[in-house]
């Protein structure tokens, strides 16, 4: 585990609008906790929508996860579902 997995599991409810468990500000969230945040989210959008796709996905969580680590990882994800 990296040695930051402490700190990574208390940020991976954070957003980047400050309004996670703890509140943390966008400048102090880990990048492998924003991962970790978006592919939670990822997941629960999954199993709450049948018809789900990846570019839907995306495009109704842009705005959501916008700002530090998290638009690196979006832009990321972005890139991979235009390769399809």
């Amino acid at each position: 585990a990296p040695m930051d997995a402490a700190e990574i599991i208390r940020q991976h409810h954070e957003r980047p609008d400050a309004t996670g468990f703890k509140k943390y500000k966008i400048s102090k969230i880990q990048p492998y906790a924003a991962l970790m945040s978006i592919s939670i989210n990822f997941s629960q959008y999954i199993l709450e929508n049948p018809n789900w796709t990846f570019s839907k996905y995306l495009e109704g969580h842009k705005d959501t996860f916008r700002g530090g680590p998290f638009t690196k990882i979006m832009q990321a994800l972005a890139n991979i579902a235009k390769r399809k």
